[in-house]
């Protein structure tokens, strides 16, 4: 009688598999754990950093965009990259307003549009619309 199981003997009319592994799910398995079948012997298999098991073989660990590797783990960024901030626990895309530019990591006037002018790092009226009237830097109703 043949046994079919990879690595496995038939003796006494079963298979059996070697001594330092067992029959499990019809397939030869390592005892030990973090040991793996590599040409019919249990090994221990050591990944370098930045790699996992997979099977029998080390894989690279690959993470999300807005993740980064750190001690074998993908965790999110306590900071995110220039022109991106962390809402929850995602990078985003940080967006300005018309008239305005990401420099750096914050929205900076640039461009004024008709009718105000740059004050530091916005654009503040000049002029209000009739039945309005300037106060400090914003355009309030006449009552």
């Amino acid at each position: 009688m043949l046994c079919n199981i990879i690595g496995a003997k038939f003796i006494n009319s079963e298979c059996v598999c070697p001594i330092d592994q067992k029959l499990e799910n019809y397939r030869c398995v390592c005892i030990q754990v973090n040991k793996y079948i590599v040409n019919g012997t249990c090994v221990t298999i050591i990944c370098p950093a930045g790699q996992i098991i997979s099977g029998s073989s080390c894989v690279a660990i690959t993470c999300a965009p807005n993740e980064k590797l750190q001690d074998g783990v993908c965790v999110v960024p306590i900071s995110c990259s220039t022109g991106t901030k962390l809402v929850g626990n995602t990078c985003v895309p940080i967006t300005c307003q018309v008239g305005t530019q990401l420099i750096g990591n914050s929205c900076q006037a640039i461009n004024c549009p008709v009718g105000t002018e740059l004050n530091g790092n916005s654009c503040d009226p000049t002029y209000c619309p009739p039945g309005t009237y300037l106060v400090g830097a914003t355009c309030a109703p006449v009552q």
